[in-house]
C-alpha cells in the first residue's frame, strides 16, 4: 500500500465518513478508489456528487491529511486499506467492507484462518462471568483467535481470558484507535497489545458513539468464524451483532438460558428460537472447526426479518477478488427520496434548519450546534442524501 493511495483514502473518508455504503456507490460507478479521488478533485464529475460532498471536499486541505499520517507514525498507528494483501481476506465479502482499517499492535492476527468472537452484556450475571472465561480461555489455549469489541463486562473478560490462557486477541472498536475509552478498560490496554491487535475504521481521536457501536459489529463479525452471544437481552446491542452474523453466513452459537424467568437472557431465548446452535462446551466450538463435525447453523429463514436481510445482503455483496465493486442503487430521485430515523447528531443539525426563519450556511450552523465545520458537513451530506434538507449550490440549506 502506497503513501499515495493512503493519501486519496484519507481523503475520501474525510469527505463520505467511514463506514458509509456511499464510497462503494461510487466506486461502482468510477471503478476505483483513485478515480473517486480525482472526479472529487477535478470538480468536473458535479452529477455524481452532492453540493454538500464537493464543500466539504474543496475544504479538506492536504496539510490536514499529511499531518494526520505523520502523527500515526508517531503513535504506532498502522492502516490497511481494501484490496491490499494485508487486508482480512473475511472482510472483502461481507457488505460494505470498510475502505481503510486503523490498527495498532499485530496486524497479522487478522489473517488468522480460526478467529471466534465473543459478544455480550456489560453488566453481566455472575454466570456469564463464568461462561466468558471458560469459554475464551479455552478456545485462546487451543488456537483461536477471540474478537471482541472492548466494551466493559462480556468484551474486556473474553479479551483477558485470551490472553491470559496463552492465546491472541483482536479488538474491534466503535472509536478511534487512541481515544481512551471505555476509561475502566484502558489499564489493559498494554496487556492485550502484547498478544493482540486494536482495529477501527474511525480515524484517532474519533469519540465513541452509538451508532459507531453497531456499525463496527459488522467488522466484528466479518472477521470470525462464528460469534457467541454469551448474554443478551430482547434489546441487547448483542442482536445487531447476530444479525450481521447470520446476514453475512457466519456461524452463530448462544449459551444456553440458565433460567428462563431471566430477563438477562431474553436475547438468548429469542436467538435458540429461531434455530441458533447452543454451546454447551468449547469442545462443541472447537469440534466444529477443528474437527469438522456437523454442528448446526442458525435458520435464517425461521426469521422473516433475517431472511429478508440476508437476501438484501447476498444483492449487494462486493466482488470476490481484488475488484470489490459494491452493487447498490443508484442515487435516488428527489422525489423518490423520505425522511430516515435520524441519529442524535443529525437531529440536531436538522432542527436547528427546521427552527431557523431563513437557510443557513454550514457555518452557521456550526455556531449553533457548538460542533466543528467537517462534522457539520459530513451531517449535512448525509441529511441531503437522506432527502431531509436541501442545499442552494452547497452554500445555505433549508429543511424541506
Amino acid at each position: 500500500m502506497t503513501d499515495s493511495l493512503v493519501y486519496k483514502l484519507l481523503c475520501i473518508v474525510s469527505v463520505f465518513g467511514a463506514g458509509r455504503e456511499r464510497i462503494w456507490e461510487l466506486y461502482s460507478k468510477l471503478g476505483s478508489f483513485e478515480n473517486i479521488y480525482n472526479a472529487l478533485r477535478s470538480g468536473h464529475r458535479e452529477q455524481l456528487f452532492y453540493p454538500a460532498e464537493l464543500m466539504l471536499a474543496s475544504r479538506i486541505k492536504r496539510e490536514q491529511i499529511l499531518f494526520l499520517m505523520e502523527e500515526c507514525g508517531k503513535s504506532g498507528i498502522g492502516m490497511i486499506c481494501c484490496g491490499d494483501e494485508n487486508y482480512p481476506e473475511k472482510l472483502k465479502n461481507i457488505h460494505n467492507p470498510p475502505v481503510l482499517l486503523f490498527y495498532k499492535g499485530n496486524a497479522e492476527i487478522l489473517k488468522s484462518d480460526y478467529i471466534f468472537s465473543i459478544v455480550g452484556a456489560r453488566k453481566i450475571s455472575d454466570y456469564s462471568l463464568k461462561i466468558t472465561k471458560y469459554l475464551s480461555g479455552t478456545l485462546a489455549e487451543n488456537n483461536m483467535v477471540i474478537a471482541s469489541g472492548f466494551a466493559e463486562g462480556t468484551d474486556i473478560n473474553a479479551h483477558l481470558a485470551a490472553v491470559r490462557n496463552g492465546g491472541k486477541t483482536i479488538a474491534v472498536l466503535g472509536c478511534g484507535i487512541d481515544y481512551n475509552y471505555p476509561a475502566p478498560n484502558i489499564q489493559y490496554r498494554d496487556e492485550l497489545l502484547a498478544n493482540g491487535v486494536f482495529v477501527s475504521e474511525y480515524f484517532p481521536k474519533t469519540a465513541a458513539k452509538l451508532q459507531n457501536f453497531t456499525d463496527r459489529n459488522r467488522i466484528l463479525t466479518g472477521l470470525s468464524l462464528g460469534t457467541a452471544v454469551i448474554e443478551a437481552s430482547e434489546k441487547s446491542g448483542s442482536l445487531n451483532s447476530a444479525q450481521h452474523a447470520l446476514s453475512q453466513g457466519r456461524d452463530l452459537w448462544v449459551v444456553p438460558v440458565h433460567d428462563i424467568t431471566d430477563g438477562r437472557y431474553g436475547g438468548n431465548r429469542k436467538l435458540l428460537c429461531e434455530g441458533a446452535a447452543a454451546v454447551y462446551s468449547a469442545d462443541d466450538v472447537l469440534k466444529q472447526y477443528f474437527e469438522n463435525v456437523p454442528v448446526p447453523r442458525a435458520k435464517t429463514d425461521s426469521s422473516a426479518s433475517y431472511k429478508k436481510e440476508k437476501k438484501r445482503r447476498e444483492k449487494t455483496a462486493p466482488v470476490r477478488e481484488e475488484k470489490l465493486v459494491q452493487e447498490t442503487s443508484p442515487k435516488p430521485q428527489e422525489s423518490e427520496k423520505t425522511i430516515p430515523v435520524l441519529n442524535d447528531d443529525e437531529k440536531i443539525v436538522y432542527d436547528i434548519l427546521r427552527k431557523a426563519e431563513q437557510p443557513l450556511t454550514a457555518d452557521e450552523i456550526v455556531v449553533r450546534s457548538k460542533s466543528d465545520i467537517f462534522s457539520v458537513l459530513s451531517l449535512l451530506t448525509n441529511l441531503e442524501i437522506a432527502g431531509a434538507v436541501s442545499s442552494d449550490d452547497g452554500q445555505t440549506y433549508y429543511v424541506k
